[in-house]
């Protein structure tokens, strides 16, 4: 990670630290030290396996079966679940901060979104 989106992220975390590897959160003084933020990544399809049943949009089901063909689906859609799943962890953590340190000032929102463009 870069030197100053990690300084970047301690300080809109308010002190508590970040640790990219291991995906922490390290609060000063609190007596429950670092608490690892739950994630989903390294699933494969060498784990147990559950059969599931979905219905999706016949538009969406071909463009998968055309990006991935017939034997890649499964790991398609596993990992779309997981990416989904730590969606929601983040938003969720992102609110905990909001909640916990208030929310990120507009001007820095907007000096971040200069400093990082939508391509």
């Amino acid at each position: 990670m870069a030197e100053w989106i990690e300084e970047e992220l301690l300080r809109l975390l308010g002190g508590a630290q970040v640790s990219p590897s291991r995906w922490t959160r390290c609060s000063p003084g609190s007596a429950l030290g670092c608490v690892p933020i739950p994630t989903v990544v390294g699933i494969s399809m060498s784990q147990l396996a559950a059969k599931l049943s979905v219905s999706v949009p016949v538009e969406l089901a071909m463009a998968v079966r055309r990006r991935v063909g017939a034997r890649g689906l499964s790991g398609f859609v596993a990992r779309a679940m997981a990416h989904e799943l730590e969606r929601d962890q983040l938003r969720a953590f992102l609110t905990e901060l909001d909640q916990l340190h208030g929310q990120v000032p507009a001007a820095q929102l907007a000096k971040v979104r200069r400093a990082w463009p939508k391509l």
